[in-house]
């Protein structure tokens, strides 16, 4: 409630009923506080603004209060509309610069703490809370395509000026906090605890009870704290429980193609660093056993197993790619189109011919690249590859039937006449004349007498 005993003679007062125009043309460009009074209730609203004349004719628009109310809650707004503004007056309370007008409205907030303000902190939201109806609206508003960082990704530079500003931010936090740094030593304990250190929960007769892959498990499945867990750590028992703290392996094997050790890292932390792998991607070519980047495979103590060894020397790992040479583009773009790919099962049964190394791509779910780097007859996550070179050739031959040219393969004779790929590909298969230059095309040699007049040059 207002200070009923508190009294402050006002720079100016008027009526708001009768003085509407005289207040428009006393504050116009003027900054300042003002106040206005409920003559039945007793009851006020302290404002502020850079410009009061603009703003207290917010107040006299009915249409723009209504409005206003439709989105938001006013107290100031329903009163007006509801009494009129012949129970009101308004006060100026003081004149000031637009640098204290938020230090002056806190004052005599706190002073007269008016019944219409529902923020009791100037130039703040703090003490509002939104509806439920609200807040859904907000969220709908940021979802998705609406969101203002939708397909958007922030630039390094940007990123780093984030990263250093959240620095600078939080090292201030601890200084009022009076948090201290952790050492190194602590640091290295809390990662081992958090994921290398696996429990085991028996009971009083000595049976396994339960295996908890971390500290953290353990401490949700029994509701402790982690606190909780270091004391019995120490002492070894809770509840007529025992507890037995294991060091887990954490250890990564990294293998390169052709299944030969690489190197062999103490930790994800290592990994991450020196491949840049994300913690999700590392985990997932782990649990899966595909190859990561169509060079490496990745292991932990638990999906070793599953590996097919070859050779366990170490062997320094290639960082830089060279360029592909044109005698080995032009390999590749033969094997990729003129290549038959037989796939076998370890027992030597056939599990699939593909017509293209694309075809047999898709079906081990891997690149074209990884296929095309097998050898012949070799063993590629438990099946053997063997490839089969495609009589790629075209034989042309005119409307009389004559051997016109033999082309090595359908691109050439695509660029030689012209022709789209599709195009050709449906003249061969229906065997129609091909119009624009009187042309038969064929994927072998006719050997019917009836066809042919002349030998192959």
């Amino acid at each position: 409630m207002e200070n009923k005993n508190i009294k402050i003679v006002p720079v100016i007062s008027y009526k708001a009923s009768k003085d509407k125009h005289i207040i428009y043309k006393d504050n116009k460009y003027k900054s300042g506080i003002y106040r206005w009074n409920n003559l039945i209730t007793g009851k006020s609203y302290v404002g502020s603004s850079k410009c009061l004349g603009s703003r207290l004719s917010t107040y006299y628009s009915r249409k723009a209060m209504l409005n206003k109310l439709n989105t938001r809650i006013s107290i100031i707004f329903s009163a007006l509309l509801k009494h009129g503004y012949y129970n009101f007056t308004v006060d100026i309370l003081e004149y000031c610069e637009i640098d204290v007008l938020v230090e002056r409205e806190q004052y005599y907030i706190d002073l007269l703490k008016p019944e219409y303000n529902i923020l009791k902190a100037a130039n703040s939201r703090i003490g509002s809370k939104h509806s439920l109806k609200t807040r859904a609206l907000m969220s709908l508003k940021l979802k998705g395509i609406n969101h203002p960082f939708f397909g958007k990704t922030l630039s390094l530079k940007t990123r780093m000026r984030i990263s250093e500003s959240n620095k600078v931010y939080w090292s201030k936090v601890k200084i009022k906090r009076n948090i201290k740094p952790k050492t190194s030593e602590t640091l290295l304990k809390m990662s081992l605890r958090s994921h290398g250190v696996s429990v085991k929960v028996f009971d009083e007769s000595n049976n396994l009870v339960k295996i908890f892959p971390t500290i953290i498990s353990a401490a949700k499945h029994f509701g402790l704290a982690s606190t909780t867990m270091s004391r019995i750590e120490k002492k070894g028992t809770y509840n007529n429980f025992t507890f037995k703290f294991e060091e887990k392996d954490c250890r990564i094997w990294v293998y390169n193609y052709y299944k030969k050790l690489v190197k062999v890292f103490n930790n994800n932390k290592e990994i991450k660093e020196l491949y840049n792998i994300p913690t999700s991607t590392l985990n997932k070519y782990i649990r899966s056993g595909k190859l990561y980047n169509d060079k490496f495979y990745l292991y932990n103590i638990s999906s070793l197993s599953n590996l097919y060894l070859v050779d366990e020397k170490p062997r320094e790992v290639e960082k830089i790619k060279k360029p592909l040479t044109e005698q080995t583009i032009s390999k590749l773009s033969l094997r990729t189109q003129g290549v038959i790919v037989n796939i076998y099962d370890i027992e030597g049964n056939i599990v699939g011919i593909f017509p293209t190394i694309s075809s047999a791509a898709k079906y081990m779910g891997v690149s074209n690249w990884t296929i095309s780097n097998i050898p012949n007859n070799s063993l590629f996550k438990d099946h053997v590859f063997k490839f089969e070179e495609k009589d790629t050739r075209v034989w042309v031959y005119n409307s009389d039937k004559e051997l016109v040219k033999i082309f090595k393969t359908t691109k050439e004779t695509c660029e030689w006449y012209n022709i789209l790929r599709n195009s050709l590909n449906g003249y061969i298969r229906s065997g129609k004349l091909y119009k624009k230059d009187s042309l038969y095309f064929h994927k072998m040699k006719l050997k019917s007498s009836s066809w042919l007049h002349s030998s192959d040059n």
